[in-house]
């Protein structure tokens, strides 16, 4: 698989600091210390730009070294088309954001310790939500969009309800963190439903949510709450967490550590599976996630790269330069996968790209 630049996601007045796609993958979301956040469509090129896209991309070597060539883009990408810009909320820089899973609303967190619920088309305020007692890392939603997560510098993980229109303060609060929560996850369920008439599968598989969240944290530690069952397992990593991702089927994690490695272990054990080397790290959180097609896993890096590993064979199948080489390197520290294609959003201070 190579990745080559596509488009340019940009137009913010202030460094970006988060990007992600709607749960469709149809558009991406992103968010700056400008207090807004922008809607694009990455797979379409704005007509009134006039910027072609003209990077070199390098082919991984045809040799049986295990090095990998590092491309470099040679001139900016086009502008991807801009839909709809959001605001009026923060009073502080916005550091994350997520989507529910119909695309109807989504959520952003910030310095402020405010967590803001938006409707997308309107591009209203629906309800601010106020617990956290310091900056708000990371925030998730469940599948139906009734409870949104989130995680803070405050070292505590909140829950509120979104369906309740009088509910504005947490539902239930989890404390025990040693330091900050830096990531966390709702995971979801799909569900291979089978037609009632046949038994054969359905085209339209469902999804439902379970009752874990998955967090991570400065302190080192990935734990996962059972809130159902009442349950709590902790996997010590030896290093503070900056960011996790799962796999499409749930069974396996993937942790990025400040001290420059990914590791990949079994959900249900804990066992470790592989270890991941190569990126730059050591100041920034730096996103990692994992391909849809659960072979590649992407990860930003502090030396404006990004490092595509293969989960088998462990080493870069891929160097992606997210900086002009004119241009002083800056640190990808959010990334996006598409949930359905092979579309990858890196995003450095100064801008996004959009790489298919």
């Amino acid at each position: 698989m190579i990745l080559s630049p596509f488009s340019s996601l940009g137009g913010h007045q202030a460094p970006i600091t988060c990007v992600r796609f709607t749960r469709d993958g149809k558009y991406a979301l992103t968010a700056s210390h400008d207090r807004t956040v922008r809607l694009h469509n990455p797979t379409r090129i704005d007509s009134t730009d006039s910027i072609s896209s003209s990077y070199t991309v390098a082919l991984p070597s045809t040799s049986t070294s295990t090095s990998t060539s590092t491309p470099t883009p040679s001139s900016a990408a086009p502008k991807a088309f801009f839909i709809k810009q959001y605001g009026g909320g923060h009073s502080k820089e916005i550091t994350n954001i997520t989507v529910n899973s119909s695309n109807s609303h989504f959520a952003t967190c910030g310095g402020d310790k405010s967590v803001f619920l938006w409707d997308v088309v309107k591009g209203t305020i629906l309800r601010r939500f106020e617990g956290h007692s310091s900056r708000v890392n990371c925030l998730d939603m469940n599948h139906d969009g009734s409870v949104l997560a989130s995680g803070g510098y405050d070292s505590t993980v909140c829950f509120w309800d979104v369906r309740a229109s009088n509910s504005f303060k947490p539902i239930q609060t989890l404390s025990d963190f040693k330091d900050s929560v830096t990531a966390l996850v709702l995971p979801t369920i799909v569900n291979s439903n089978s037609n009632s008439n046949n038994n054969k599968p359905s085209s339209t598989p469902s999804s439902t949510s379970t009752f874990e969240v998955v967090t991570a944290s400065v302190d080192g530690f990935v734990r996962t709450y059972d809130l159902r069952m009442g349950q709590l397992r902790s996997d010590d990593f030896h290093s503070p967490v900056t960011s996790i991702a799962m796999s499409s089927d749930q069974n396996c994690l993937a942790a990025s550590c400040l001290n420059g490695k990914i590791r990949l272990v079994e959900r249900s054990s804990g066992v470790p599976l592989s270890e991941y080397t190569g990126h730059k790290a050591g100041n920034y959180g730096l996103d990692v996630s994992i391909m849809c097609d659960d072979i590649t896993l992407a990860s930003g890096s502090e030396d404006g790269k990004v490092y595509l590993y293969d989960l088998v064979k462990k080493t870069p199948s891929q160097i992606i330069a997210a900086c002009s080489p004119l241009a002083p390197k800056k640190a990808v520290c959010s990334l996006a996968t598409h949930p359905k294609k092979k579309i990858l959003l890196a995003a450095t201070a100064s801008e996004v790209i959009c790489y298919t």
